[in-house]
């Protein structure tokens, strides 16, 4: 009998730990979706993805919130956290900006389809197939046309439009 009580015990105690863990997932979540906005406004501010004074103090901060036995768990959890969001910041802009499939380029006046194909030229980039009737370019990019093109295009002026 007391093995059944033992057993309660322990299997009240991991819904504890399974509900921690949901929390968790969740903060991650929530944090990630943080880091995705940061990430779009640095790259329009041209700031860098790493701020190492911004890590340094959060450290110190998280330092702060938790006590002695929890912080050898807490502190490494939060530097690995927050490589993986580094990651994570790199890689979603770019793949948020690249684009695929049938695009429409709208051009402000003809003179720039010279720009759209100078661009294309400097990111080695060929369209597997482009019609042209000003002032649109319309591209079938089967594969993305790379986020650093849409960066370019857009900072001429040119709106870009998928399906």
């Amino acid at each position: 009998m007391s093995q059944e009580k033992d057993d309660v015990k322990i299997d009240d105690i991991r819904r504890d730990i399974d509900e921690a863990d949901e929390n968790i997932v969740k903060a991650i979540d929530q944090r990630l979706k943080a880091v995705k906005r940061v990430a779009q406004v640095k790259r329009l501010q041209g700031l860098p993805v790493y701020d190492a004074v911004r890590e340094a103090s959060l450290l110190y901060k998280l330092s702060g919130l938790t006590s002695r036995d929890t912080a050898e768990v807490t502190l490494p959890v939060y530097r690995i956290l927050m490589a993986a969001a580094r990651r994570f910041e790199e890689t979603k802009v770019e793949a948020d900006e690249a684009l695929s499939g049938h695009l429409t380029l709208t051009l402000t006046d003809t003179s720039q389809f010279t720009e759209v194909m100078a661009i294309f030229s400097v990111h080695d980039y060929v369209p597997e197939r482009m019609t042209w009737e000003a002032p649109v370019i319309v591209l079938e990019a089967l594969k993305p046309l790379p986020a650093s093109v849409v960066r370019d295009l857009r900072e001429h002026g040119i709106e870009i439009e998928g399906e």
